[in-house]
């Protein structure tokens, strides 16, 4: 019994790690300022200025102070 007790131990852990790796689908958009083709969804810079134009790592940056 005490080993079907770590199984179950051992399986909720592997489901953990799945759920932490786990990325966002990527997104492509094209930047409002720049034009280039880029992913939102990354762990960048990048974010929706005004919740409607779409800003890349590098613009984002550049212009960070309008934000």
């Amino acid at each position: 019994m005490e080993e079907h007790e770590k199984d179950k131990k051992a399986n909720v852990k592997e489901e953990v790690c799945d759920e932490k790796t786990e990325e966002k689908p990527e997104k492509i958009e094209v930047c409002y300022i720049c034009n280039k083709k880029f992913n939102i969804n990354a762990d960048d810079e990048s974010y929706y200025w005004k919740g409607k134009y779409p800003f890349c790592a590098f613009c984002a940056e550049f212009y960070g102070f309008y934000r």
